[in-house]
Order: C-alpha cells, then structure tokens, then sequence
C-alpha cells in the first residue's frame, strides 16, 4: 500500500475515533438533543487544532482523539457493573495514548479527574481514583526518578514537559477562577445536588485549587530536576552496561 493511502487512513482513523468518542460520551451524559450531539461530536473531531496537526503530527493528537474515551467507561461504570473493569478500560484508553508526548497524556487525564472528584465517594470511585494515581504515579517516575524506558529523556526535555504541564494547568485554573460561566450547566443541574455551593462558585473555587494548591506536585518535581544530578540517565546506563560487558567472567 503506497505511503500516502496509509498516512490518509491513518488520519481519517483519528478523526472517527475522535468523533465517536465524543458522540457516545455526550450520549452517556445525556448532555442536549441528538442533533445537538451530533453538531458536537464533529466540531470536537474537526477542531483546527486536530485538522493542521492530525496528517503532520498524529502522535500528538492521539491523546485528544481517544480522551472522550477514557472518561466513557467513568460515565458508564454503571452499565459496565464492575468498576475494576471500568477503571482497566479507560486506562486501557490511556495506554493507547502512547508516550511520544507525555504533556498532551498528562493533561488529557485533567478532564477524568475533574470528573471523579464530582462523583460520591463509592468503591467505584475509590478504584477509578486510585488508577488516576496510579497514571500520576508513573509519569512523575520518569520525569524524576530514574526513566525505566531505554531511551531516557533528558533533563532539558524533562524540564521543559513540566514547565508545558504547569503552563497550561495555569492557565485552565485561571479561565475557571474568572468565568462567568458554569461549563456543562444543565449537567451540573441534573446532579440535583442539594449540598455544597452553588454551581459558579464551587467551579471558581475549583480554578483556584488548581491554579495554587494543584501547581505543587509539578513545582515540586521542577526543583527536584534542577537540583538533581546532573549527569543524564540514559548516559549513566550506557556506562553501568560498559562496565558490566567489560568485567571478567
């Protein structure tokens, strides 16, 4: 098959997902009319965004076409009965998001935790919190531990996923403080939650959390960078190997 019908299709495959996803996902919501739904579902898969990156660099937005994935088996954990299975299923979405761009991988699971922390506090929820976790666990592994991968990324490119990770985590913590607007308001209203405050103020408390207290954890691992050794893993490995090929038997 020539190049270019498989680059072609190829593409064309990140854009059904993209809309699938979005329409079953707006489906599982029950979020507006099916025509709406539709309408939806193909601006989230043509975005500019998608349509000028998805032929020249998939691999960067193969996290956002398979996003509306990872949050359907958390919308669905009911219908799929067994949360173990929920939570493997979107993490088998995370999964097949690859690791070509951790930032885009990190960020996309934003929407899932966001997602969680609305949910009551069931078995179900503890299990899906604890693979998000999990996910976190293993990304801030390799940007500040030792990088199990056999190609370690450098610590300038370490560096910069981070300072990319909390720029944007900035930025969507600030959109939240000042909206005037509850995103997904009739979702919020079908909650009928008769605790807490009231749908514009728990958002706007939300985009302070995250635009203070939620920075940490990256700030944390930025100082742990710079201020670790400055040799680079992938070159420490290569030499421990030196070593051990050259030893005696």
């Amino acid at each position: 098959m020539p190049v270019c019908l498989t680059q072609r299709a190829w593409s064309g495959m990140l854009l059904c997902l993209a809309f699938g996803g979005a329409l079953l996902l707006a489906r599982a919501l029950g979020v507006g009319s099916r025509p709406a739904r539709y309408v939806g579902a193909l601006a989230y898969a043509l975005a500019p965004r998608m349509l000028t990156e998805v032929g020249t660099l998939s691999a960067e937005m193969l996290p956002a076409a398979l996003l509306p994935w990872v949050l359907l088996p958390l919308v669905r954990v009911d219908r799929i009965g067994s949360p173990r299975r929920a939570a493997a299923l979107s993490a088998l979405a995370v999964l097949a998001m690859g690791g070509i761009n951790g930032a885009m991988v990190i960020m996309s699971l934003v929407l899932p935790g966001i997602y969680l922390l609305t949910r009551r506090f069931t078995r179900a929820h503890l299990v899906m919190t604890g693979y998000l976790v999990a996910a976190g666990y293993l990304f801030f592994w390799v940007v500040v531990g030792r990088d199990p991968t056999p190609h370690a990324v450098p610590r300038a490119g370490r560096v910069a996923l981070l300072a990319v990770g909390m720029t944007l985590q900035a930025f969507l913590g600030l959109v939240l403080t000042l909206s005037t607007v509850v995103l997904a308001e009739d979702w919020f209203v079908g909650l009928y939650r008769a605790w807490g405050p009231a749908p514009l103020d728990d958002q706007r408390a939300a985009g302070r959390l995250l635009f203070s207290i939620g920075l940490l954890p990256a700030l944390l691992a930025l100082v742990a960078v710079l201020t670790g050794p400055r040799g680079d893993p992938a070159g420490d490995r290569t030499s421990d190997h030196g070593i051990g090929s050259s030893a005696p038997g």
